[in-house]
């Protein structure tokens, strides 16, 4: 089970295979509408339970256009840093005051994040600044009445 938090894709995708156990997040949720801007990828989180940090982070869909395309990310691309920061080291929530929501949600247009990460098939990794864009054909996926999510 892989928690998805879609940032301004327009399509689902199935997250990599592991061989390690996953843990199901609770969804990240908006209120009626998809937020304005986004860096253009759709996120795997797999995180810890004992103390609720990243085991791995993939990229599952990359926006047409975006940054990340650009740079050759695509599906099953895992982000080994953030502005320099192992993804081990963060907590794995979108929720207000977890370490994803800081860097992921409500942004300024045109700020920045810098990601080290390995694309799918590549021994090596690369460093890839993305930067905050409107988000254009953002889909919610209904999960019941009241929570609306990527």
């Amino acid at each position: 089970m892989v928690a998805n938090a879609a940032l301004g894709a327009t399509e689902e995708q199935q997250a990599p295979k592991t061989t390690g156990p996953l843990i199901v997040l609770e969804p990240y949720t908006v209120n009626e509408k998809p937020p304005p801007l986004c860096f253009g990828v759709s996120l795997s989180v797999w995180q810890n339970v004992k103390n609720g940090k990243i085991i791995a982070l993939y990229i599952t869909k990359v926006k047409e256009g975006s940054d990340a395309l650009k740079a050759g990310l695509g599906a099953r691309t895992r982000i080994h840093k953030i502005d320099g920061v192992p993804v081990e080291e963060l907590t794995a929530s979108f929720e207000h005051g977890g370490d994803l929501n800081r860097i992921f949600i409500n942004r300024k247009l045109s700020e920045k994040i810098t990601i080290e990460a390995q694309p799918e098939g590549s021994l090596t990794s690369k460093t890839v600044v993305l930067k905050e864009r409107p988000n254009f054909n953002a889909k919610i996926r209904w999960n019941d009445v009241n929570k609306p999510s990527y």
